[in-house]
C-alpha cells in the first residue's frame, strides 16, 4: 500500500501505464518486480478503505479480471501456481466485496 523506491529504479522502469485504467499500479508492481526483490517493513504505515463509488468498489470484477490478465502476461507459463492462487484470490475478494455490498457498505 505504501511504496518507497529510488529514482534510478523509476528511471529504468518508467511511469504508470494510463492504458491500464483499473490496475495501473498492479502492472507497475509487475515491472518493479523485475528489478529485484522488495524490502518488507513489518509495520502498519498505510491502510485500505472500501467505498462503493471508488474504481475498486464499483468496478472490482473488471479490475480483478484485468489484474489476472496482467499476471498471466508477466508470469506466463513459468508460475502456474501463482496464477492459480491469483484466480483463487480473485474469487475470494469478489465474494467479500459482494458481501459488503449486501450489508450496505
Amino acid at each position: 500500500m505504501t511504496v518507497f523506491r529510488k529514482k534510478s529504479v523509476m528511471d529504468r522502469v518508467g511511469l504508470l501505464d494510463p492504458h491500464e485504467h483499473l490496475c495501473m499500479d498492479y502492472e507497475y508492481w509487475m515491472r518493479l518486480g523485475r528489478e529485484g526483490d522488495p524490502l518488507y517493513i513489518d509495520e502498519y504505515i498505510a491502510s485500505f478503505r472500501f467505498y462503493r463509488t471508488s474504481k475498486s468498489g464499483s468496478m472490482y470484477p473488471k479490475q480483478f479480471a484485468d489484474e489476472l490478465r496482467i499476471a498471466k502476461a508477466y508470469a506466463g507459463k513459468d508460475y502456474p501456481m501463482s496464477i492459480l492462487m491469483h484466480k483463487i484470490n480473485y474469487r475470494k475478494i469478489c465474494t467479500a466485496y459482494r458481501v459488503l455490498e449486501w450489508l450496505g457498505w
